[in-house]
């Protein structure tokens, strides 16, 4: 008990302890101590970096709509940024479904009126479905909401593009890629 305690401290997991294990043996070798290295053990897999988790799930397939408006705000807004950028975006739309404040499914967030500029009535704009660039969007998408990497921008409910500058009188909590975050 001591040790899966400690354990919970390190690692975000989901699963049985023989994937705790695997990831176990990982950080106890010298070399991951040497490198302060996080590992998360996701399903069978086990990942050190969010590289390695997108490339692990990354798909062209979505699991429902919801996932499928997630993945398509965090490809239109953030397609071109660092992963962890990617993971601040769909944040902040799993955020605002939580919050009270916004809609509470992903896609009542992301065609709230005014909120997204990609976003026309009910609907986005064509995605390439094959391209990398949506493998990782829908990626991101799931690994955010099953809460597979830690948090980027907690409690962020806001974002805008570094390019702009809104006069916005809320908490700033980071700047990821080409986008400042809000609470």
């Amino acid at each position: 008990a001591r040790r899966q305690a400690q354990l919970t401290q390190v690692f975000f997991y989901h699963g049985a302890a023989d994937k705790i294990a695997a990831a176990c043996a990982l950080l106890s070798g010298a070399y991951a101590k040497k490198k302060q290295m996080l590992v998360y053990a996701v399903d069978n897999a086990v990942a050190s970096s969010l590289s390695d988790l997108v490339r692990q799930l990354a798909t062209n397939q979505t699991a429902d709509a919801d996932q499928e408006c997630l993945a398509g705000a965090v490809y239109f807004e953030s397609k071109g940024e660092p992963l962890e950028g990617q993971h601040a975006v769909a944040e902040v739309i799993i955020n605002r479904t939580k919050s009270g404040l916004f809609p509470k499914s992903f896609c009542s967030v992301v065609f709230q009126r005014g909120q997204f500029a990609f976003a026309h009535g009910k609907s986005m704009g064509s995605i390439p479905r094959e391209s990398a660039a949506w493998r990782n969007a829908v990626a991101i998408a799931l690994i955010a909401t099953e809460n597979r990497w830690k948090d980027v921008v907690p409690n962020a409910l806001y974002f805008h593009a570094r390019r702009v500058s809104p006069n916005w009188d809320r908490s700033k909590i980071a700047s990821v890629g080409n986008h400042i975050f809000y609470r």
